[in-house]
């Protein structure tokens, strides 16, 4: 998970994130656990290649193993009678491409499109809401803050939005010119936490946290 000061640099990926951390770490339990579970995420051909690595990370070797030593065992031995049984090149590249794993249907990735819908959904009518101060007015990533705007009909609401975003591009900017200059000073006991976190919340703003969002 990230830290708060970078989760906080938008409120999207902050919702998504969270939702799918949930999601993944029930799931994994469950996989090692449950022979039904585990046989199921089989059929759907596992996660995607980018939540695989995702679900890794919060498993242990032992729960991956169980998770996945059946599957695998599985593709083996039709791999092994397709390399048999295949008369033709495109016939046997026919056949891998009909394995659930070659196009899986990822859960995770599902989990995390909902995710992003409701949270776009809740930030539309807060921002339908907001007032004159900057911290009503949500906080998003550079794409969030495009499909949130593209959702909102108000052209006065949508001015203040971007109007507190480009505020918050050139107060991250000057946290991360204060941090270098500080850096290059040798004060780096005068680094504030701002400042610190500065490159992290400057990639939020810019690109988001969105390597959970398919």
């Amino acid at each position: 998970m990230v830290s708060s000061p970078t989760r906080r640099a938008c409120l999207i990926c902050g919702h998504v994130e969270q939702l799918v951390f949930d999601f993944l770490s029930r799931l994994q339990y469950d996989l090692a656990t449950n022979p039904v579970e585990s046989g199921m995420h089989a059929r759907r051909g596992g996660f995607c290649a980018l939540h695989t690595w995702q679900y890794e990370r919060l498993a242990s070797p032992k729960g991956v193993c169980n998770s996945y030593e059946a599957s695998l065992q599985s593709i083996g031995e039709r791999l092994l009678v397709l390399a048999t049984e295949a008369a033709a090149i495109d016939e046997l590249v026919g056949e891998l491409g009909k394995f659930p794993v070659a196009r899986p249907v990822c859960s995770v990735c599902e989990i995390a499109a909902e995710a992003e819908e409701e949270a776009l959904g809740g930030a539309l009518t807060r921002l339908t809401n907001i007032t004159v101060t900057d911290d009503t007015v949500p906080l998003l990533c550079f794409t969030h803050l495009i499909a949130l705007v593209s959702r909102c009909t108000d052209l006065g609401v949508i001015r203040r939005l971007v109007e507190r975003h480009g505020e918050e591009f050139k107060r991250v900017a000057e946290d991360m010119r204060q941090h270098v200059a500080k850096v290059d000073a040798l004060r780096r006991d005068l680094i504030s936490i701002g400042e610190r976190q500065a490159h992290l919340r400057g990639l939020m703003l810019l690109m988001g946290h969105t390597e959970h969002i398919p």
